[in-house]
């Protein structure tokens, strides 16, 4: 999968262009160690927001326009800053 190579990536991921991500690739991307630019996407699922919790790094996102309260609390346990503006 190209999730899983990419997350072996060493340094700053920048995915700002991508609009839509399965759970499953977003579960790999949250292996990767560094910054997760995730800015074009617009939600993430209850699942989604479990698996980034677990990021080790910085998370990006500035185009989100709706967050569960289930996702909202997965992600309070993220360990890395936690970017996001909501519109």
């Amino acid at each position: 999968m190209a999730a899983e190579a990419l997350a072996k990536h060493q340094g700053t991921l920048n995915l700002d262009g991508l609009t839509s991500l399965s759970d499953k690739s977003i579960e790999a991307l949250a292996n990767h160690k560094g910054e997760l630019h995730l800015s074009g996407l617009t939600s993430l699922s209850d699942k989604a927001a479990e698996a980034l919790a677990k990021h080790k790094g910085d998370l990006f996102f500035y185009s989100l326009t709706s967050l569960s309260n289930k996702a909202a609390k997965a992600l309070t346990k993220q360990k890395g800053v936690f970017y996001e503006e909501f519109e």
